[in-house]
């Protein structure tokens, strides 16, 4: 394709980027970011897109757009943070919320100073 047309067909679709952005807005990335990120999905989209499979190209595009706005939610960080780690960080959050409500939990900094005070 030439770059005039593939400049047309981002432009076109660029209302679809702006559809799923909005569906993520103010969960604490700016909407310009999630924009930026759904526009280098719908670029990526543009250049794997395979019209003679028979799929509309919204069909195809989504998808990908989407995981590049997730993918900035779990790159987010200046820090790289693997899957696993922060799934573990949610479990605890989880367990310890869990703990609060059932009136079992003991702050760490409690702890420490009750134990300081023993020794």
């Amino acid at each position: 394709m030439s770059t005039d047309r593939d400049n047309s067909f981002i432009t076109e679709h660029l209302a679809l980027v702006h559809a799923i952005a909005s569906k993520f807005k103010d969960r604490g990335i700016e909407y310009e970011e999630l924009f930026s990120a759904g526009c280098v999905g719908l670029v990526k989209a543009g250049n794997r897109f395979e019209a003679e499979r028979g799929l509309k190209f919204s069909t195809y595009a989504v998808p990908v757009i989407m995981g590049e706005i997730k993918q900035l939610f779990r790159d987010g960080g200046a820090i790289k943070v693997s899957r696993s780690l922060k799934e573990l960080s949610l479990k605890v959050c989880r367990l310890r919320d869990e703990m609060i409500k059932n009136g079992e939990y003991v702050d760490p900094i409690e702890a420490l100073s009750m134990q300081r005070e023993e020794d």
